[in-house]
């Protein structure tokens, strides 16, 4: 990676993608840089706070960048606070280090388009794009959001496009599985037997905002629930894809077409209820002929149906959606 490189990408400082290695800065030093900006002084005004904080990270780059970067600007008081929480558990691991930034976001919507990115989005992701997919309302801008977690060092941003490193990513995705027990009851679903068993057994709930499926992944058919998505009213993000490999026509034969590659296997009648408020809306090879009759979203960004049987739409194609 080059110099200039390096210079475009917020949230990253002197480290490289794949491993994240210490390079040049001091454990204390590359903690005050991101805690205390150019204005090392102000270290002062804490005491020793600084060095029993930065101890904790054990000399992992990245968890001291996210621990000096969620302390910036903190009064003295919030510094001890996070303290004490770091000497509850002295053996704790890396990710639980790195949730006290996270525990520090002022703003419950921060914190879902956190989990959104860490769950949902590939690295290299267009910020702007990803802005839109993350947009929730007019009462919040996803643009300030991730912009704070960029501050954050909880998302990179590098020439515009969105990145996050993989302890970060784990550490999101770890927030998420300990909402509960039963993955129907949990706000995002990524994991391709828990996607199956919501949709095969009818557990989903109003809490699910999000699902991905790779169905490249699927080594034997999911039979969807005509009403596996009834109880999903909020749901936001939904994308059941092929890996890239499967969107060239030259691995299918003339004989037997995409059918060997469909496992999704829907009733008939196709699925009963899909929520209007989707912005992101993929499912590759969609067996069915048709979307729910009153599926009419007014926030959809984009919608992706390769090689689907779908033949009509439920709503006006003059709405401009991308499909």
């Amino acid at each position: 990676m080059t110099p200039n490189l390096l210079q475009d990408c917020q949230g990253f400082g002197n480290a490289n993608f794949s491993n994240m290695q210490f390079i040049s800065f001091g454990a204390l030093q590359l903690f005050s840089l991101h805690a205390f900006g150019q204005n090392s002084d102000l270290a002062t005004n804490y005491e020793n706070l600084p060095e029993k904080v930065a101890n904790y990270a054990d000399g992992n780059p990245l968890a001291l960048k996210v621990l000096g970067s969620s302390l910036h600007s903190k009064s003295k008081k919030k510094w001890e606070s996070a303290l004490g929480k770091l000497q509850i558990d002295p053996h704790q691991d890396i990710q639980k280090v790195l949730k006290i930034s996270y525990d520090g976001l002022s703003d419950k919507g921060i914190q879902d388009i956190f989990l959104d990115i860490a769950c949902f989005f590939d690295d290299g992701t267009d910020r702007e794009y990803g802005e839109n997919i993350l947009h929730r309302s007019e009462h919040f801008d996803a643009t300030i959001g991730i912009s704070i977690l960029i501050d954050k060092c909880l998302v990179i941003n590098c020439q515009r496009k969105l990145y996050m490193h993989a302890l970060v990513r784990q550490m999101g995705k770890a927030i998420v599985c300990d909402e509960n027990k039963e993955p129907g009851k949990r706000g995002r679903l990524w994991k391709t037997k828990d996607v199956c068993h919501v949709l095969e057994r009818n557990t989903g709930s109003s809490t699910i905002e999000g699902i991905l499926l790779n169905q490249s992944e699927l080594q034997k058919d999911v039979k969807v629930m005509p009403t596996a998505f009834s109880k999903m009213y909020h749901l936001r993000f939904l994308r059941m894809h092929f890996d890239d490999r499967f969107a060239f026509k030259s691995i299918v034969s003339e004989k037997s077409g995409w059918a060997p590659y469909n496992k999704m296997i829907l009733p008939f009648e196709g699925i009963e209820y899909v929520s209007n408020e989707l912005r992101y809306f993929q499912w590759d090879l969609y067996p069915s002929k048709y979307l729910p009759s009153n599926f009419s979203p007014k926030n959809l960004v984009e919608l992706v149906m390769r090689e689907s049987q779908l033949v009509e739409l439920p709503w006006n194609e003059d709405q401009g959606y991308k499909y």
